[in-house]
């Protein structure tokens, strides 16, 4: 999903979870999704900023290269 964000020329990606999806929250931390925990309504906003000050940011650049590389790999197969 990052991948297709980034080549249709999206800034940032947004998605909701419920508080008790631990799996999804942690697969968003770990691609620096800035996490927001809103007890009250009882959900959790992850956002992941793809660019800041128009330059893209770096974790963006390593999934755009993996899913290249996949890409390519994938084509070399058929």
């Amino acid at each position: 999903m990052i991948a297709y964000a980034l080549a249709h020329g999206m800034h940032r990606l947004m998605g909701i979870t419920m508080p008790n999806n631990r799996g999804m929250i942690t697969l968003a931390q770990r691609l620096d999704f800035d996490i927001d925990v809103q007890i009250k309504d009882g959900i959790v906003n992850l956002i992941l900023p793809l660019y800041t000050n128009g330059r893209q940011l770096a974790v963006c650049n390593v999934i755009r290269i993996q899913h290249l590389t996949s890409k390519h790999t994938h084509n070399l197969g058929n």
